[in-house]
This record gives structure tokens, C-alpha cells and sequence, in this order.
């Protein structure tokens, strides 16, 4: 957990005063620190995400997340890797839940990155997961075959299948067509907003009902940051576990969103046969539609 500062502009500050300098003036930052929080916006000035050019004003409301300091070199980490399927030219791992993706401020290691540094001297990252989300993850292992496997668009754009636990019960089926950005009133969250957001649109199946949660399968035609849970706590039904979107689940030890990367489809970049792939459900996850089924 990243430290964080909270404070009130004051009085005598500058008029105009850049926000970014200001911040870096008052926390005695150095300019690495800086461009880290404005990389992976761990800043905001009256819960709205700081900018390069944002103005701060006098009885501004700052909110920082100090950056630790990332080693010089990313080496190479000795992770156990749950593989689901691989050849020389594709990859696909089960990541399991709290590991991270790619490096970032305060998980600089022991990421996916790191474990396939161990192993492979060539690799790409098709796409990312939240570091609270298990399952399936999409890797190139050489530079052709990866940019074949980024198609945003056409027939050979990879289809991803997500399972997750919802609270209350959601309709049979349904889609949620809601643009997404930065949450106006909390810089940390992502919103079903109108500004400065991006069009959005899930599809989703209920697959069985419990006491007060459900569980049901998701599927995404836009690949916006954490727009399963943001879309499923719009329409009510916040995944349980998420915090950020929603509340505790008292069933669970860890809190996190009880999100699954269930399974991924693409085409081969060199046979072009189309490849499907199913990561098993994790144990915190299927413990818990035990409990749910016991309440």
C-alpha cells in the first residue's frame, strides 16, 4: 500500500500555480517521482485526476499517492506459472489473483512480467488484467505473431469470457451499453460518465442465484479499465468482494472483486485456427459459492 498525502491548499499560494509543481515543491518529490505520478495517476486536486497542465487554487483539496522508488533494472523471477496452453508461438497463463500484471508503483516485483522474464527471452503482453482479477492471459511470443494476436477489431480480435459473483440477482441476461471514464467525484475510481469517457458496452448471462448474490458470465466488446466492475455496480449488482465499487463481503478473508478471466478465443497467428482456452475457476472463488450456498 502506497503511502498518501492529504492536505488543503493554502492561502499565499501563487495564482496559476501549476499543480504539478506545486505538489513537487511541497512533498520535495524529485522529477522521477513526478513523472510516476502522472504515469499511473496516483494524484488528484478536488478529487479530479491531476494533469500536466492543472491549475491549483487556494482551498484546493490535494490527494497524492507517494511512488516507491522503481529498481534501475526489471529481473528476471523465479514465479511458479500456471501455463494453459503454449507453442512457439503463443502463450496463454493463468495469473492467479493479487499478482500483478506489469511492473507499477508499489508492485515494482514479483509481477507476470517478471516470472516470464525467468523464462522466456522474447515475450508481449497481449492484454492486462486488474491484479485483483484471476485467469486467463494472452501472450506473444514473437513479434509477428503478437501483432496478429492485437487485433482490436475484425475477425481475429481475441474473444474474452469473464465469470464473476454479483450481489443481488441480475436479470437472465442482458447489455450494458454506458460510456466509461474518470470518475468526476473520485480520481481512483472509474464512472458511467459523459466526460472525457469512452464507449463501453458488456454483455452479460445470469448463470445461478443465491440468498442475495448471483453468479454470471460476462462478455466485453470494449476493453475499458475495470469495465465489468464499474458497468455491473451501475445497472446495481457490484461484484462482491470490490470495494471500490461496491462493499465487503463478509464471506470473504481477502477482500477483492470475485472476478474470473474464464476463457479466451482467438485465431492462430500461423495456422489461423481458431484456439479456445478455459482457466479453472480459483479456490477463494469456489469457496465462496460454497458459503453462498450455505447461507
Amino acid at each position: 500500500m502506497l503511502e498518501q498525502r492529504k492536505w488543503t491548499a493554502e492561502a499565499d499560494l501563487t495564482e496559476g500555480q501549476n499543480a504539478l509543481s506545486y505538489i513537487q515543491k511541497t512533498l520535495q518529490l524529485p522529477e522521477e517521482s513526478m513523472k510516476l505520478i502522472l504515469k499511473f495517476h496516483l494524484a488528484g486536486v478536488n478529487q479530479r485526476l491531476l494533469q500536466a497542465d492543472t491549475i491549483v487554487h487556494p482551498g484546493d483539496e490535494l490527494d497524492v499517492s507517494l511512488p516507491d522508488q522503481r529498481p534501475k533494472k526489471d529481473l528476471p523471477e523465479d514465479i511458479p506459472l500456471d501455463i494453459l496452453y503454449e507453442d512457439d508461438q503463443v502463450l496463454v497463463v493463468n495469473k492467479p489473483r493479487f499478482m500483478t500484471v506489469s511492473p507499477a508503483p508499489g508492485n515494482w516485483t514479483g509481477t507476470l512480467y517478471h516470472a516470464l522474464l525467468f523464462r522466456y527471452q522474447k515475450f508481449y503482453l497481449i492484454h492486462r488484467i486488474d491484479r485483483t482479477t484471476s485467469g486467463c492471459i494472452l501472450i506473444g511470443k514473437t513479434k509477428s505473431a503478437a501483432a496478429r494476436l492485437s487485433a482490436n477489431d475484425g475477425p481475429f480480435r481475441p474473444k474474452k469470457t469473464y465469470i464473476a459473483l454479483a450481489k443481488g440477482i441480475m436479470d437472465p441476461s442482458g447489455t450494458i451499453d454506458a460510456p466509461i471514464g474518470r470518475d468526476p467525484d473520485n480520481f481512483r475510481r472509474m464512472a458511467v460518465t459523459e466526460i472525457h469517457s469512452k464507449h463501453a458496452v458488456t454483455h452479460y448471462e445470469r448463470l445461478q442465484t443465491f440468498q442475495d448474490a448471483c453468479e454470471a458470465r460476462f462478455c466485453i466488446e470494449t476493453g475499458r479499465t475495470h469495465q465489468i466492475r464499474v458497468h455491473s455496480s451501475y445497472i446495481g449488482h457490484p461484484l462482491l468482494g470490490d470495494t471500490l465499487y461496491g462493499e465487503p463481503c463478509p464471506l470473504l478473508e481477502e477482500q477483492a472483486a470475485m472476478l474470473h478471466a474464464e476463457s479466451i478465443t482467438f485465431y492462430h497467428p500461423t495456422t489461423e485456427k481458431e484456439i479456445t482456452v478455459t482457466a479453472p475457476l480459483p479456490d477463494d472463488y469456489l469457496h465462496l459459492i460454497d458459503a453462498l450456498r450455505r447461507q
